[in-house]
């Protein structure tokens, strides 16, 4: 049985078969399968698996639902054992192992209570199952009359009608499906890769929006404190281009902080000759400060004395 959710089954394989897709799924840890690789690429790979294998195949996540299929299911499963109460609580109870971590070197190929062969391929990403590559719906071998209307009966269903469908049900080698389940395996492990790299992807991003949720938090908190301290202060670049003035710069100059974000140091800075202003900034390339006493130019062409204490950062 392809999937474990019985009302999405009627809905998609009964009532509508030419409906591909249903609502998506994700796992405990928000890792949603259709996201990480993508609706279009995932169909178009089901639909080489399908081609190249003959069998149905479909994509499930982690808790059962079913993302994409490419291929008819099986009629006998779909319209007639799980049309039973205990058809289809037998198939719920068996679809519940897709939600599984099978262990390491077990076949990914089951027998469900009909007798029917599914295969199920776990999709893993960065350590975490991400969802199941389903296919089969197939029989091994053709079970004998007497036993297979037996069956019928203990599941409520009109024997001679369970016979009927039973024969049409396609009939495959073991092996054969558990080839298919390798190829399967390969193409399970470069989803997963894809997947992988989406995953790092998604962390990268939403480290840097923490990052910069952070930094702006930080920026917040030391522009408060540099507009209510009693000191002058200016933030220029290597140039001595203003950055970044506070409100004591504004009022002990006289000009905006908008004036000032377009002066650079030479404007305001009086009694230093460009070579010391070179020599100076030479310094504070090299992570040294400096303390001396200056005077600065107001707006108004007036000169006020200054104590300056210049360092730099990277």
């Amino acid at each position: 049985m392809l999937v474990k959710d019985s009302a999405m089954i009627d809905g998609v394989f009964s009532t509508n078969e030419s409906k591909n897709e249903v609502d998506q799924g994700s796992n405990d840890k928000g890792l949603d399968l259709s996201v990480l690789i993508g609706p279009d690429k995932l169909k178009q790979l089901l639909q080489k698996i399908h081609d190249f294998t003959g069998f149905a195949v479909g994509c499930m996540d982690v808790n059962g639902h079913l993302l994409f299929k490419a291929g008819a299911t099986e009629p006998f499963c779909m319209e007639l054992i799980r049309k039973s109460p205990l058809g289809l609580k037998r198939c719920d109870m068996f679809a519940s192992t897709y939600t599984k971590q099978p262990e390491e070197n077990t076949s990914n190929v089951f027998e469900c209570h009909a007798g029917l062969l599914d295969g199920r391929i776990p999709i893993v990403a960065e350590g975490n199952p991400i969802g199941f590559l389903v296919t089969g719906q197939v029989l091994e071998t053709l079970p004998d009359k007497k036993s297979a209307q037996s069956y019928a009966q203990e599941l409520g269903i009109d024997p001679e009608l369970y016979w009927r469908e039973l024969q049409k049900v396609r009939v495959v080698s073991r092996e054969k499906l558990e080839a298919a389940a390798l190829l399967m395996e390969f193409m399970a492990s470069e989803m997963a890769s894809l997947a992988s790299a989406n995953i790092k992807l998604q962390n990268e991003i939403e480290a840097r929006k923490k990052a910069e949720v952070e930094l702006k938090a930080s920026e917040k908190k030391f522009r408060m404190v540099v507009e209510n301290v009693l000191d002058a202060i200016y933030l220029a670049n290597p140039s001595g281009e203003f950055l970044m003035v506070n409100r004591q710069a504004c009022i002990s100059t006289g000009y905006s902080e908008e004036e000032l974000k377009t002066m650079s140091t030479e404007d305001i800075e009086v009694g230093h000759t460009e070579e010391e202003i070179e020599e100076i900034f030479n310094d504070l390339s090299q992570g040294k400060s400096h303390r001396r006493k200056g005077s600065h130019r107001r707006k108004d062409g007036s000169i006020f004395p200054v104590e300056v204490i210049l360092c730099s950062y990277k």
